[in-house]
């Protein structure tokens, strides 16, 4: 891929990944460490796309892949082995994705910032779902797949991704009637 067409991509691509990948690992810094990763395997890739499309179905592919050995790393088991969790190690941040240091220091958040409260309601209890549903949500209703199209992206089968969208929903709808309810 020469230098112009790469950053095209990169352009064109950046968001989606990054919000594909912060669906999947929960934290900005994570999300920013693979959108990175993803986008120097294209800088490196040999592959040729046909078009469009097929560029952005490898990026995805990629950062769900690249989401995957995130979770495997050395250390991530590492530091699992001696008690610590990933909230032990991680800088707290607001539903904005404000941390304390980033806002003591004015820096701009890294997460998504919402106009309407409902919104951030929202994306908190998508946050809230097991991995496994919020990439088939994240990619049904943000990016826009049909299921057939999620299940070739995960390698999974299609009833599979029907099947984590329905209790996706369930949860979902589950989880804002008990907010609501709690709101009033």
């Amino acid at each position: 891929m020469d230098g112009r067409a790469y950053m095209d991509a990169v352009k064109a691509y950046a968001d989606i990944v990054y919000r594909t990948a912060l669906s999947a690992t929960k934290t900005p810094q994570d999300a920013e460490d693979v959108t990175q990763t993803v986008f120097m395997k294209l800088l490196e890739a040999k592959d040729s796309f046909a078009d469009e499309e097929h560029l952005r179905r490898w990026l995805i592919r990629v950062t769900v892949n690249e989401c995957k050995n995130l979770w495997k790393s050395f250390w991530r088991r590492s530091v699992g082995l001696f008690g610590f969790t990933d909230e032990d190690v991680q800088e707290p941040y607001d539903f904005k994705g404000h941390t304390e240091r980033g806002r003591r220091r004015g820096m701009p958040p890294k997460g998504p910032e919402f106009e309407e409260l409902s919104q951030s309601a929202l994306y908190e209890a998508v946050m809230a779902l097991p991995k496994d549903y919020r990439i088939v949500v994240h990619l049904f209703y943000y990016e826009d797949y049909r299921t057939g199209e999620i299940a070739e992206l995960l390698h999974i089968r299609e009833q599979t991704v029907r099947t984590r969208l329905v209790r996706a929903r369930n949860k979902l709808k589950q989880r804002l009637e008990e907010a609501w309810q709690d709101e009033e």
